[in-house]
């Protein structure tokens, strides 16, 4: 008799929490459950002591790997979330919940802040991390990698384990993802210093040429490597693109630091670029200059009878005409023009100066054609 009371006491309960839960859901109420067990499909919850099951296609958000949903269990536990019903069984009093519904507080992630998370994936190169454990998954799932070069540790493989609580500081929100560093860097340098530091030219290392280039500074401060007009002149920024494309990471580069981003935390560096002198229009006299021999840059070849080229910082052409030239030579000299790719240098003569365009016009000199013919122009 004792025994089927308690039956019917079981069934009594089971059947008072099953129809609160639909009664709830019929209201819009979130039904709240936590988390007690993991399956490969999903969790396995409790809502209103009910043993009901969330599949981790219906969980608040998403991980790109199941295995992240292992760590994230361990943490999780007895941590309550709300849930609407997406199925139930009456003969085992039981439900099949969606998590996706609105439940978490907004959170404003600020730069240079130290956040708690917690690592959910290791590779060689970086870690993924989840920093909803700062806040108890109160704003849900926040990941963000966490690059192995920014842990300036040697001994990375060992020290950091999947499941692993770690501090963090947020570096950059952006469209393709959030990203961690391992130190403070809101103490990175102070303002004092880093205006002495615009101005000095420096050895920095490339880590990063993915986009726009980023390198490493003495110290280990970041800068980035803009190409614009802004900071090169029109005809040298496409000059600067193509050597740039062939800039591997853990290249050293002579770098000017032009400023300094206090919001981004890091400067702003110009590429000196062994060829690139600087050669100042106004400041200089240029009369001295007409007859002598220099180096010249290819940076373009636009029409038969101009090559586009750049000397230091200037632009200078070289025109294929009957005016410099034999005219028997004329074809002889433009098709090897036209086999010059930017970048490549060639030995000119200075012949005069357009001050008007601020441009040099150039001779090339070919050392195994001497058929020259030379006139004023």
């Amino acid at each position: 008799m004792d025994k089927n009371t308690n039956q019917y006491k079981d069934v009594d309960w089971k059947m008072a929490a099953f129809n609160k839960i639909m009664d709830d859901d019929n209201l819009g109420i979130p039904i709240p459950f936590t988390i007690t067990g993991i399956t490969n499909k999903g969790f396995i919850v409790r809502a209103y002591s009910l043993i009901c099951f969330v599949p981790f296609l219906y969980m608040p958000w998403q991980y790109i790997d199941h295995k992240y949903w292992n760590v994230f269990y361990k943490v999780i536990r007895n941590k309550i979330l709300y849930g609407k019903v997406l199925s139930k069984n009456e003969e085992l009093f039981t439900y099949f919940l969606n998590a996706n519904i609105p439940q978490f507080n907004e959170v404003v992630l600020e730069k240079g802040i130290e956040y708690s998370g917690v690592i959910l994936k290791k590779e060689n190169s970086y870690v993924v991390i989840d920093i909803g454990y700062q806040f108890g998954w109160a704003c849900g799932s926040i990941t963000g990698i966490l690059r192995r070069e920014d842990f300036n540790l040697d001994s990375f493989a060992n020290i950091y384990k999947i499941g692993e609580p770690i501090t963090v500081y947020l570096t950059d929100k952006l469209l393709e993802g959030t990203f961690f560093k391992k130190e403070q860097i809101n103490r990175w340098i102070s303002k004092e210093k880093s205006k002495l530091l615009i101005g000095k030219t420096i050895t920095a290392k490339v880590v990063n040429t993915d986009g726009i280039t980023i390198v490493e500074l003495l110290d280990g401060y970041r800068a980035v490597l803009p190409i614009n007009n802004t900071i090169y002149e029109n005809d040298f920024v496409e000059r600067i693109v193509n050597f740039i494309a062939d800039v591997k990471i853990g290249d050293e580069l002579i770098c000017n630091i032009i400023n300094v981003d206090r919001l981004q935390s890091h400067f702003i560096v110009e590429w000196l670029h062994p060829f690139k002198e600087i050669f100042d229009w106004e400041l200089s006299t240029r009369d001295n200059m007409i007859g002598k021999k220099v180096l010249i840059e290819v940076l373009r070849v636009e029409k038969e009878e101009y090559g586009f080229f750049v000397f230091k910082n200037c632009k200078a052409i070289l025109p294929v005409t009957d005016v410099i030239y034999n005219a028997s030579l004329l074809n002889v000299i433009y098709n090897r023009l036209i086999s010059k790719r930017p970048g490549e240098q060639i030995e000119g003569e200075i012949l005069s100066i357009d001050e008007e365009n601020k441009t040099f016009i150039v001779k090339w000199i070919l050392p195994d054609i001497k058929a020259f013919k030379i006139k004023e122009i």
